[in-house]
């Protein structure tokens, strides 16, 4: 025999009897929701947000394995097969962020002493000149 599967039907209510909840369920659906406000930030709230952010954080700012792809190429240019412990590089990632940070630190002051937001690599030349370092390329 075959089986024939049962169709799920729908009670009719008729149109002369409607108990009250159908009528404010109506009502409620008909309604459209409010929408969400958009918040119109300040200029540079955002950013200041990520930095905020980014300062609370103990992580490294560069990608481990970016870093360790750039060291490497470094050290191919030197020597073939040269091999390095994974404390070292670490410590080498660290050093060279604060290094970093630093000089765009200072950079950033010198764009804003030349009465500029935007930081430029005159800036970066400028903060380099500053603390004594050579411009070797």
């Amino acid at each position: 025999m075959v089986r024939i599967k049962n169709v799920a039907v729908k009670e009719k209510i008729s149109n002369t009897y409607k108990p009250f909840f159908y009528k404010i369920k109506k009502k409620l659906i008909s309604k459209k929701k409010p929408q969400k406000k958009i918040r119109d930030t300040k200029r540079g709230a955002l950013v200041l947000k990520e930095i905020k952010k980014l300062q609370r954080s103990q992580n490294l700012l560069i990608p481990r394995a970016a870093f360790y792809r750039v060291v490497r190429e470094i050290l191919q240019e030197y020597r073939v097969d040269f091999k390095m412990q994974a404390k070292a590089l670490l410590c080498m990632q660290e050093a060279s962020e604060i290094y970093l940070t630093a000089l765009f630190e200072d950079s950033y002051l010198a764009s804003l002493h030349a009465k500029r937001s935007t930081l430029m690599i005159q800036d970066i030349h400028l903060a380099r000149r500053l603390r004594g370092e050579t411009m070797a390329r």
